[in-house]
């Protein structure tokens, strides 16, 4: 099954700027699921296909696509809608395929063939109210309205692993996506609903209007026990980014992963600091 990474350098930025823990986790991701699942394609833009070759970092990825260029002429919030990228990334791609989040890890084979035309998620999500309010409560501009026979009561889902099926309903959904946040206004507050409605929660309340299954692979409570297929970095990022200590003792893990699990792709990597 072909994943998609998306790695997007914010408009005006002219270096993609990651830390050290935050690069081998995405090297890891994209191996360890070439070693188990299948190639994996970046999508991303031209200065972070030039920082890709600076840092010696072509052997990670079966390929590298350079696509999200356009995404700069996009009138679109790019502190609000930090995953815009996947969306326009998704926009172009054929099916089947997964998007991968680059700080997800998946240690074993999947079978996505169970899934089908469908589209299947890491897990749902509870419609906890300050993450995922009424979407009256958006602030729209030009006109414009979301899409009718939307059901509020469909659960959304996480966005770090998802399987698109079927190209016509990942394109119809990524644009839909696109146009809410090229036609939203958040305002100083908190604005995380806004990004949140775009990867998580339209995409079912999509499918649930076009008669469409989403499956979850697995919930979320599965994912806090002994399971041992999937890693999700996303929660400890803070920890990592504040307690210097635990953030060298992960990079030292991942770097002596990747020397035993890929030895040639950690020599390479290797070149690149």
């Amino acid at each position: 099954m072909r994943a998609i990474h998306v790695l997007r350098t914010p408009r005006g930025c002219d270096a993609v700027r990651l830390a050290e823990f935050e690069i081998l986790t995405m090297a890891l991701s994209a191996l360890e699921w070439r070693a188990h699942n299948g190639p994996v394609t970046l999508v991303t833009d031209t200065v972070g296909a030039s920082w890709v070759r600076e840092h010696h970092l072509e052997c990670v990825w079966s390929d590298v696509d350079e696509s999200l260029t356009a995404m700069a002429e996009a009138p679109i919030d790019e502190v609000v809608y930090w995953a815009a990228g996947k969306l326009f990334a998704l926009r172009r791609q054929t099916t089947p395929c997964v998007l991968l989040d680059l700080d997800f890890i998946v240690w074993h084979p999947m079978d996505f063939t169970r899934y089908g035309t469908g589209v299947a998620a890491i897990h749902s999500e509870d419609l906890q109210p300050h993450l995922y309010p009424p979407p009256e409560t958006f602030r729209l501009q030009d006109g414009y309205a979301l899409l009718d026979g939307l059901d509020e009561a469909v659960r959304p889902i996480n966005g770090a692993l998802v399987y698109h099926g079927d190209a016509g309903f990942a394109q119809r959904y990524a644009q839909a996506a696109i146009d809410f946040m090229e036609h939203t206004a958040p305002g100083d507050g908190d604005n995380l609903p806004y990004m949140l409605f775009a990867e998580q929660r339209l995409l079912p309340m999509l499918a649930a209007k076009e008669g469409r299954p989403v499956y979850e692979i697995a919930p979320l409570h599965e994912l806090f026990g002994k399971q041992k297929t999937f890693t999700h970095v996303w929660g400890y990022k803070d920890t990592l980014r504040r307690d210097e200590k635990a953030r060298n003792v992960f990079t030292e893990k991942l770097r002596q992963r990747l020397k035993r699990d890929f030895p040639e792709a950690a020599a390479c990597i290797e070149k690149g600091w």
